[in-house]
């Protein structure tokens, strides 16, 4: 996930800023040279979910998110296909509001 900043003050109002939506980037290392590239995948406002510490570092096809239109809804989910072409291979979205009181963010 990248944002443009997150949690920014606004002195002249002395408040926290709205934080912008979240886009997913993918960040490539070389381990050989140390290089670094990026690239952006989608730029769907997004949220990567929690997932558990046990598949972390595992080989992976598939990366699923919660669909963010405001910072004050999830509405949804994606499914990305990375292995073969780095799209988005499926989109559910809920046809009622949802808050962030009211549908949690998913987890797997």
């Amino acid at each position: 996930m990248r944002y443009p900043w997150y949690l920014r003050v606004d002195l002249s109002k002395k408040q926290f800023d709205d934080n912008p939506l979240g886009v997913l980037w993918r960040y490539t290392i070389n381990l050989r040279t140390g290089d670094v590239s990026e690239a952006t995948i989608d730029d769907l406002g997004t949220e990567l979910p929690r997932i558990d510490d046990l598949l972390v570092g595992h080989t992976y096809n598939y990366s699923y998110a919660a669909v963010q239109p405001t910072n004050e809804e999830i509405k949804g989910a994606v499914k990305y296909n990375l292995k073969k072409t780095n799209v988005r291979s499926s989109t559910w979205r809920s046809k009622r509001r949802a808050s962030l009181c009211g549908e949690a963010e998913p987890y797997f």
